[in-house]
């Protein structure tokens, strides 16, 4: 995230200043909307990661938290932080 953060065109404080063209202007906002979204969704997987650990620890990790069965072992190891079972994940999406 460091990384992302140091690449995003607003982290440089002279930007403000700099006087940039309008076309220059519009490329630096585009990529740090891109670079914001890419940040946005490592800060999520890291809470996803987080939560998945918290219910090993509990003992509820492989459990769905809508209908309480197991969640299918090939799930887990295609997503790891998968918190329903894939018929209620399902469900979810109708």
């Amino acid at each position: 995230m460091r990384e992302l953060a140091s690449q995003d065109p607003f982290a440089d404080p002279d930007r403000a200043n700099d006087n940039a063209a309008s076309d220059t202007e519009a490329s630096e906002e585009d990529n740090h909307d891109r670079y914001q979204a890419m940040v946005d969704e490592m800060k999520a997987r890291i809470v996803a990661l987080d939560e998945a650990l918290h219910r090993v620890g509990s003992g509820t990790y492989g459990y769905c938290v809508r209908c309480s069965l197991m969640i299918d072992t090939d799930r887990l190891a295609i997503i790891p932080t998968a918190t329903l079972c894939s018929e209620c994940e399902r469900k979810k999406g109708k």
